[in-house]
């Protein structure tokens, strides 16, 4: 081998050297991408739980094979380490307003989560990441909102209970566009070009699924309405000869069809107000013994059964069971009354005839004009 040739494959040796340790610095200038985020290598397939907790509220979200599950407000306190929420205590029944709680009962120890919410949870725990480092001073995180006392915590665990990450999210920016973050056990506080308080909220009823009904109400074939007291209510759809809905039993006025719609629409529809976390007994909350009873029948031989028991003092709330569900739900006093229905309310009242126009009598005597 010549010298020419020699020097040519030394210089190409010595580019080669060089290009690899020009890639390995830049490479190491510039870190990973999973290094920045604030839960690395989440997933939807390995996600198991998530709670999120701060000075008022603390909300424990649980994966159960496809669905997700929250834990009652009444077993979730907050933890001062790492660990997130843990179950214990019981709410206090002169907290909220409740009669005096008997020993025992029927509370949920669980409560459906809404799944799209828990979607948005993902995709915002995955994407939020390290961005502007705007402090490290441990003085200035009251400041932002960092702080255990005015953050909310969240913490993502794996199937297993290994801990994915954890933060503290503090206030918005001026503009409200970005969020600041704390990674749990650090100093370092990051503005984070996205809004997300909405997606990470300790509120249970941003995390609840309150849906306790769904159906269209066209498939109603009969509503029977069953109140405490009172005689049955059975309403039956007309066939094509007798139209729009008819009371079979309970009395014998014709009825208003758009009423008795009205009162399917809620049904069809039905959401609770809130979730019964504590452990009350039927007879206490009047499911025992139902206030009002309401049977829906459908054309393919199914049927849906709704109890509603006593008002709740406090809220002004009623207490709900379905009972092929294992919850009881509490709905509103306006819902409960869309419900309570007589005979006489839902009948097909003609208007009243109009008087006739009376004449009014002139007073006075009328001015006659002068004759010129």
């Amino acid at each position: 081998m010549n010298t020419r040739k020699i020097l040519f494959s030394a210089l190409a040796l010595a580019a080669a050297i060089v290009i690899i340790v020009i890639v390995n610095i830049l490479s190491n200038a510039k870190p990973q991408t999973n290094s920045l985020q604030f839960f690395p290598g989440i997933t939807a397939q390995n996600l198991g739980s998530v709670t999120l907790g701060n000075a008022s509220d603390n909300v424990k979200l649980l994966r159960k094979g496809d669905v997700w599950m929250v834990l009652p407000k009444s077993s979730a306190v907050a933890e001062p380490s790492g660990t997130g929420l843990v179950a214990g205590g019981t709410e206090s029944p002169s907290s909220t307003g409740a009669q005096a709680k008997p020993a025992g009962g029927n509370g949920a120890t669980e409560f459906p989560s809404d799944s799209a919410a828990i979607s948005q949870l993902l995709e915002t725990l995955a994407k939020i990441k390290k961005s502007t480092l705007v402090s490290e001073n441990p003085a200035k995180q009251a400041t932002f909102e960092v702080d255990s006392l005015h953050g909310t915590r969240i913490e993502a665990f794996d199937l297993t209970g290994k801990s994915l990450g954890a933060v503290i999210l503090g206030k918005g920016s001026r503009d409200y566009g970005s969020n600041y973050f704390r990674p749990d056990n650090s100093n370092q506080v990051f503005l984070v070009p996205e809004s997300n308080r909405y997606w990470l909220t300790a509120d249970h009823k941003h995390w609840e699924n309150k849906n306790i009904l769904k159906f269209d109400h066209a498939d109603v074939k009969q509503l029977t309405v069953a109140a405490r007291g009172s005689p049955v209510m059975v309403i039956a759809r007309g066939d094509s000869i007798v139209k729009g809905w008819q009371l079979v039993e309970g009395g014998k006025q014709p009825l208003d069809s758009n009423k008795v719609n009205g009162v399917l629409n809620s049904l069809a529809g039905l959401q609770a107000a809130d979730f019964e976390d504590s452990s009350y007994t039927d007879s206490a909350t009047g499911l025992a013994d139902p206030t009002l009873t309401l049977t829906v029948a459908f054309k393919n031989g199914s049927n849906r059964i709704v109890a509603i028991g006593n008002e709740k003092t406090g809220p002004n709330e009623y207490w709900l069971k379905i009972p092929d569900k294992p919850y009881t739900y509490l709905i509103s006093e306006w819902q409960f009354k869309q419900f309570d229905k007589k005979p006489e309310d839902l009948a097909n009242v003609p208007p009243k005839p109009g008087k006739p126009a009376t004449k009014q009598p002139v007073t006075g005597k009328m001015k006659m004009p002068k004759k010129k």
